[in-house]
């Protein structure tokens, strides 16, 4: 299953949300969610190490703590 449908999938159940990269530190990242301003800290990465400042999807639906993505360019 490619990215784009687990966004896609993810997307119809209602489980993720975007969020920006604030710090990167030994494979896990620290995120501000666009929606609200939270800040998520020690999330797994899955797929390729996004950078600072990138935008990501925290993707709930892979358990707790949730993961993040890194969005396509």
């Amino acid at each position: 299953m490619s990215i784009k449908e687990l966004v896609r999938k993810s997307f119809y159940q209602g489980v993720y949300s975007y969020a920006v990269v604030e710090a990167v530190n030994l494979g896990v990242v620290t995120v501000r969610l666009n929606e609200n301003g939270a800040r998520l800290t020690d999330l797994t990465v899955i797929g390729s190490l996004p950078y600072v400042g990138a935008r990501v999807v925290v993707d709930y639906s892979a358990g707790t703590p949730p993961a993040a993505r890194m969005l396509g360019r």
